[in-house]
C-alpha cells in the first residue's frame, strides 16, 4: 500500500502468484465471460403484441442432439408496429456504451419460410433503441444466424434488455442465444477487456479456478458427463456441448484457458 498526501493507493504485492476464484454459478459470467445473455432466462417481450402469442419449452426440438431443448414462439397476430417475441434481461441488466458494436448469434427455425426476426437493444426506462437490425430468410430446419448491433450517441446504461421480435403470425423456434460487446484480444467468446487488462497487469504465475464440486455431481452418471462437457468445451462447438442441472452450458474450459491466455 502506497501513502499519498490525499489518497491511499492500494498496489499488488510484487510477492504475488496467484489468483484464485472463488465464485461459482452466475456471479461469475458477467464478472470475467462477456457472454451477456442470460441463458435459461427469457422472457415474452414487455412491449408488443405480447398477449397474442404463447411461449412454451420444447425437450425434443432443439439444434442438436447435445441441446434437444429450446423455447418456441407461436405468434397469433403481429405487425411491424406491434411486434411479438421474447426479451433477455441479462445479468442485473445489460451494459449498453455509446459508439459501440456488438456481435451476436441465435440459432432458429420456423413454418413460415423467409421469416424475419428483429433483432433490438432497449432502455428499459425510456424504450429507446440502442441497437437494431433484422435477420431474414429463417427456414423449417435449425441454422445458426449471426448478427452486428451498432450503438449511436447516447449515454451509458446498464438499464436496457435484448429483443428477438417477428412481425406476422408464425411460430418460430430458439436456442443458443449469444450477444458480445468488444472483448479481450477480440477473441471469439472471449472476456471482459478492462478486468483482464487488470489481472495482466499483475503477471500471475498461474489462475486457481473452481471445478471440482462440478465433477462430483450428484450421480455417477452426471459426474462422467459434467467431464465429458469440460473436455468438449475445449474442442468443440457450443451446439455439440451438452448443458448440465443448474448450470449455464455458455461456460467452459475454454473461457478459463482464454483468460491465463496474455
Amino acid at each position: 500500500m502506497a501513502s499519498h498526501e490525499k489518497s491511499m493507493v492500494y498496489l499488488p504485492s510484487p510477492r504475488l502468484r496467484t489468483i484464485e476464484f472463488r465464485s461459482w454459478h452466475s456471479s461469475r459470467l458477467p464478472l470475467l465471460f462477456r457472454w451477456i445473455i442470460r441463458q435459461g432466462k427469457s422472457a415474452p417481450c414487455s412491449t408488443g403484441s405480447c398477449r397474442r402469442k404463447s411461449i412454451s419449452l420444447t425437450d425434443h426440438s432443439g439444434p442438436s442432439a447435445a441441446l434437444a431443448r429450446s423455447i418456441k414462439v407461436t405468434v397469433g397476430a403481429a405487425t411491424e408496429s406491434a411486434a411479438a417475441g421474447i426479451q433477455n434481461d441479462g445479468y442485473w441488466g445489460m451494459a449498453v456504451r455509446p459508439n459501440s458494436m456488438y456481435t451476436g448469434s441465435f440459432y432458429a427455425k420456423t413454418d413460415s419460410a423467409g421469416l424475419p426476426v428483429t433483432v433490438r437493444l432497449v432502455n428499459d426506462q425510456t424504450g429507446a433503441t440502442a441497437g437494431r437490425t433484422t435477420v431474414s430468410g429463417l427456414t423449417g430446419e435449425w441454422k445458426q444466424y449471426s448478427f452486428k448491433l451498432k450503438t449511436g450517441a447516447l449515454p451509458a446504461s446498464a438499464n436496457n434488455h435484448f429483443e428477438l421480435t417477428i412481425a406476422r403470425p408464425a411460430p418460430v423456434w430458439f436456442d443458443l442465444i449469444s450477444l458480445f460487446p468488444s472483448t479481450y484480444h477480440g477473441r471469439l467468446n472471449g472476456n471482459r477487456i478492462d478486468l483482464m487488462n487488470m489481472l495482466a497487469a499483475m503477471h500471475p504465475k498461474f489462475l486457481s479456478l473452481p471445478g471440482g464440486d462440478y465433477l462430483e455431481a450428484t450421480t455417477f452418471r452426471i459426474g462422467i458427463n459434467g467431464r465429458i462437457r469440460l473436455a468438449l468445451s475445449l474442442i468443440a462447438p457450443l451446439i455439440r456441448v451438452p448443458g448440465a442441472i443448474d448450470l449455464p452450458m455458455e461456460w467452459g474450459c475454454s473461457n478459463f484457458l482464454n483468460g491465463a491466455r496474455t
